[in-house]
């Protein structure tokens, strides 16, 4: 073997050395590569995160917006509810005609301030009286229950009627009633209006009487009648066979808008060609030719008139009272727009509504509480189903809230809280109801509105975290 020099092991030395450092060399040149390549990947997919998360914030700050906008809607369409509501009720306490409800037993619940006045008995003596035994109803067992028959088929039933005040007077009224019906159809109680026609009534048999009398005390009488009828709050007219005006008071002149004298030996029906084929036509002609009492109510579109009738036939013609109800129908109408837009505000709205009768220990839920929260009808009837759904940790906050407000006479509560879904599931709602009193300044209702906030305040965090 031939023997290496001492440079020769150096030469052989440097030479491995530099194989080393060039394979050193390709593979920090591929490490390189690799990395920027990776490095690469890397930054596209942290712009495409960004991309998504801003696109996410964008999303979410478009719902709280939208979610702040409907409470805030929510809270005009509130208001203006509230104010409403407050107007009817002012139109029920201050008109004329006693005005009260009962359940479907008859039980008084409500007793307007001219139902005292007509009667003598306050509000605090009727409420919870069977109405047919304070004021000595006239009908029989089974006219009764006619008459609830008719009602829970028609909805409506009217007559006059005597009855009797807190001092035993006999009082004769023109009785309205309207039975008060469920979501599901079922009769849940009845409004009943009575119309103190007693003066009328006391003019109207004297008329009747006065028709029956020997012809030569006719002007007398009539006279003494024509003094009476002037000073009535009603008009009234009479016609011969052939519907030519014999007599027109003062207030039927107002009425019509004409002088009554003009009107004297005119033809109704040529005068006010539009009442031609009317209800009002048809009745008057019917009452002529079967010499019977009748009465309606019937809409003239010229003068806007709702009027009330009331014809009294005699072989020579007819005599009418005529009473202008124009003011009462387009209340009526004014709460049947209400009770419409109220329907159709329920329906509409995604909020579980709710309307507590603090007074008689009731609750109604729409139907958005049922179909959100998962509870039965029967599981919500109770007053306790108001505050069973509420979180344990916040029942007692909540009930305290809601004594606090009510025994300071507040109009507004809310609060904000954790509730119960059927299932198990809790939920974050803002309730807010409005408080309504008596005139004894009582709580008798509270009207509110659930609110589902569980998605609003998880976008709000969402929103503080980023």
């Amino acid at each position: 073997m031939q023997k290496i020099k001492g440079n020769q092991y150096a030469d052989l030395a440097q030479q491995a050395i530099r194989q080393i450092e060039g394979q050193e060399n390709i593979l920090l040149a591929a490490w390189k590569d690799t990395n920027h390549r990776s490095g690469k990947r890397l930054d596209n997919m942290l712009l495409i995160l960004i991309g998504i998360v801003v696109v996410l914030v964008i999303i979410i700050i478009q719902n709280v917006r939208q979610d702040i906008l409907a409470i805030k809607n929510f809270e005009k369409d509130k208001a203006r509810k509230q104010e409403e509501i407050t107007y009817l009720a002012k139109l029920v306490e201050q008109t004329n005609d006693a005005i009260s409800s009962a359940d479907k037993n008859f039980i008084i619940k409500s007793w307007n301030k001219a139902a005292e006045n007509l009667y003598g008995y306050s509000e605090k003596e009727a409420i919870g009286q069977n109405a047919a035994k304070l004021i000595k109803s006239p009908f029989s067992d089974s006219q009764r229950e006619n008459i609830i028959a008719g009602l829970n088929k028609n909805a409506f039933f009217q007559t006059e009627s005597t009855y009797y005040n807190k001092e035993g007077k006999a009082i004769f009224v023109l009785l309205s009633l309207t039975s008060i019906k469920s979501d599901d159809g079922g009769v849940t109680g009845y409004v009943s209006v009575h119309k103190n026609i007693s003066e009328r009534k006391k003019l109207e048999d004297e008329l009747v009487k006065l028709n029956t009398e020997l012809k030569e005390k006719i002007q007398v009488k009539s006279e003494e009648l024509t003094g009476v009828f002037e000073r009535l709050t009603d008009a009234f007219v009479a016609f011969d066979a052939d519907w030519r005006y014999t007599y027109a008071n003062k207030k039927a002149g107002e009425l019509f808008r004409r002088d009554p004298a003009t009107l004297i030996g005119k033809n109704v029906w040529e005068e006010f060609p539009d009442a031609v084929g009317s209800e009002s036509y048809h009745i008057f002609q019917a009452a002529l030719n079967n010499q019977q009492y009748a009465s309606n109510t019937d809409y003239y579109a010229p003068l806007d008139l709702w009027h009330e009738n009331h014809i009294y036939p005699s072989p020579d013609g007819i005599s009418v009272f005529i009473k202008d109800i124009t003011h009462q129908k387009k209340a009526e109408q004014e709460i049947n727009k209400f009770n419409e837009r109220f329907q159709l505000a329920v329906n509409a709205t995604n909020d579980a509504v709710w309307d507590w009768d603090l007074i008689n220990e009731r609750i109604w839920w729409n139907n958005n509480y049922y179909f959100r929260f998962g509870y039965t009808k029967e599981e919500s009837t109770p007053v306790s189903s108001r505050y069973n759904g509420i979180h344990p940790d916040d029942r007692q906050r909540v009930t305290d809230g809601i004594n606090r407000a009510v025994e300071s006479c507040q109009t507004y509560w809310s609060d904000e809280y954790r509730f119960l879904r059927a299932d198990g599931a809790v939920v974050s709602v803002l309730d807010r109801a409005t408080i309504l009193y008596n005139k004894r300044n009582q709580p008798a209702r509270m009207i509110g509105a659930m609110v589902d906030v569980g998605r609003l305040r998880k976008a709000e965090e969402q929103v503080n975290n980023n």
